[in-house]
């Protein structure tokens, strides 16, 4: 079984070995269907007579488990040569030498085929009956929520190198570009201006510490260390000085951020500065997906006990499948790698942590090659002022 986590390989064996043991057949094992092909993921028992490998690929067509899994061959076969299963029991690899068979599919819990869960013998077993094949189930959904797990994990664990990888080359290409120009300027040249050279040094150098705060965010949530302090702030200075440093890190022109924002105050009981990160956040986003020079629009409203923040663009949009994982820690929309669009994987998990800090909500709704419509919503007063 492909993992590291050797507590579930080690539940996995444990379930082939009662299985076994409970039918009395000699061999458990658990198989996967991939790509035209059964793969024999683990065993348990004795091989010796089978010489089943689990480094082979077997045509999925001729397997019993295939045959099995889609009806053409009953779940359990106390003797496989007997009349009513021998002519297509015999069309399957390894006839010859499996004298008894009690399978069933293995299913994902939400309801995907993995595979099956099975256990053979040389000679035929009389006393086998629909019990056994009871009995084979539940371990095969035990098994299926172990693989589940495995997969979580992995995909987890695939997220964060390529997180890993994807920091290294968003910081890299900054700070290269800061250095580059505070040689330049170091130099004298006489074509460069100043201020011009200035202001992308700032825009580069607010990029990274927007990466930065992201990846400290993330730190210390997992550590259960993420705090906010709490102070009476107006919301609509938050929008406004977070649409400024969005623009700046984005390197886009100023004008195609369209604020409504109300000229009266909209004051709340939050932490400013976590505020505005997941603003920042939200409208660098909503920038970096839409068409060079489309627009973003920024409004902020209060309505009753809350205020309410949107974030909408014109972009790529997302899709239905992916919105309910865009809190999730390093994950990336499948429009977004669809369109090479580079990123962290930590914007969206970030201003969706800083949401609930607040005991506030972030929510999207979105088309693909619609655009998005980002939506925070925060209470104006503290929890303890509300009880």
């Amino acid at each position: 079984m492909p993992t590291t986590d050797t507590q579930t390989n080690e539940l996995i064996h444990r379930a082939m070995e009662a299985a076994r043991e409970l039918t009395g057949l000699k061999l458990a094992y658990v198989t996967q269907f991939l790509d035209g092909a059964q793969h024999v993921q683990a065993m348990d028992g004795d091989n010796g007579p089978f010489g089943i490998s689990l480094d082979a690929a077997y045509p999925l067509e001729t397997t019993i488990c295939q045959r099995m899994v889609d009806g053409r061959l009953p779940r359990v076969m106390a003797d496989t040569h007997a009349a009513e299963v021998v002519d297509a029991f015999n069309e399957t690899a390894g006839s010859a030498i499996i004298g008894a068979y009690v399978g069933v599919p293995i299913r994902l819990p939400d309801g995907r085929l993995y595979g099956s869960f099975c256990c053979i013998s040389h000679e035929a077993h009389p006393e086998l009956t629909e019990r056994d094949t009871a009995l084979l189930r539940m371990f095969a959904r035990l098994v299926g929520d172990q693989i589940a797990e495995i997969q979580k994990t992995d995909a987890t664990q695939r997220a964060q190198n390529e997180f890993l990888a994807s920091v290294s080359h968003d910081l890299r290409s900054p700070l290269i570009a800061v250095r580059n120009l505070a040689e330049d300027l170091a130099a004298g040249y006489d074509d460069l201006d100043p201020v011009d050279t200035g202001a992308v040094i700032e825009r580069e150098a607010q990029r990274v510490l927007s990466m930065v705060d992201d990846i400290l965010l993330v730190s210390r949530q997992r550590a259960g260390a993420l705090t906010v302090d709490l102070a009476a702030a107006d919301l609509a200075d938050v929008v406004r000085s977070s649409a400024r440093s969005a623009a700046t890190v984005a390197g886009a022109d100023g004008g195609r951020i369209a604020l409504a924002v109300p000229d009266e105050p909209v004051t709340a009981e939050v932490d400013a500065a976590r505020v505005a990160q997941a603003l920042q956040n939200l409208i660098e986003n909503a920038l970096k997906y839409s068409p060079r020079g489309g627009p973003v629009d920024v409004r902020l409203r209060r309505e009753a006990t809350v205020a309410v923040i949107e974030v909408q663009d014109r972009g790529i949009g997302v899709t239905p499948a992916d919105q309910a994982r865009l809190g999730e820690r390093f994950f990336r929309a499948s429009t977004a790698t669809a369109h090479g669009i580079k990123g962290i994987g930590l914007g969206l998990a970030t201003a969706q942590a800083i949401a609930a800090l607040h005991e506030g909500t972030l929510s999207t709704t979105s088309e693909p090659d619609e655009g998005s419509t980002f939506t925070l919503i925060l209470p104006l007063a503290a929890a303890a002022d509300r009880a």
